[in-house]
């Protein structure tokens, strides 16, 4: 860019200093453009290299989750889960148990010894991640986001309605 021609003009406006500055100046647009497309390509790299370590990242949990022994996911229940277990499950859950919540999501989740639901199990886990237990929440949380990522608006707007609702009411009829 060349700058022609400059005028400085001062004023004052209701005690405030006005300054208007007039340039004329050629810009070479040719000039513009590669610094912007310039400008681009560094951000792009540094979008792709965000981008990579964010999915090692993401790998990196999902091989933390693939194994329980040490603060991974807590394993899905048995498949055919008795009636009789599943009330347990179901009267620890309404009494607050972080962990039967929890695997309440995991049945929800796989459709064992309830129909599938991911609504319902991404509820189960928002009421699980909720509590102050470390583990059982960070878990739980974890389930959530992972599902939820894979749902509709409406399905996020009906879990929190549901979880709203699970805890006005103490858990009954959740």
């Amino acid at each position: 860019m060349q700058v022609k021609d400059s005028k400085e003009n001062f004023r004052f406006e209701n005690g405030h200093m006005t300054l208007m500055l007039t340039i004329k100046a050629d810009v070479d647009l040719e000039e513009v453009h590669r610094h912007l497309a310039a400008g681009v390509r560094d951000d792009v790299a540094a979008q792709k290299d965000r981008m990579k370590r964010l999915e090692a990242q993401r790998e990196t949990m999902n091989r933390q989750q693939s194994g329980h022994s040490s603060g991974q996911a807590p394993a899905s229940p048995p498949i055919g889960i008795s009636a009789e277990d599943l009330q347990t499950l179901q009267t620890q859950a309404v009494q607050g148990n972080a962990k039967a919540q929890s695997a309440i999501g995991f049945l929800y989740y796989d459709g064992n010894g309830v129909p599938q639901d991911f609504v319902r199990a991404v509820m189960w886990w928002s009421l699980a991640a909720a509590h102050p237990t470390d583990k059982v929440q960070n878990d739980a949380a974890y389930n959530r986001d992972e599902v939820a990522r894979r749902m509709t608006p409406a399905q996020i707007a009906e879990v929190q309605q549901l979880v709203q609702q699970c805890q006005a009411q103490q858990f009954k009829g959740c």
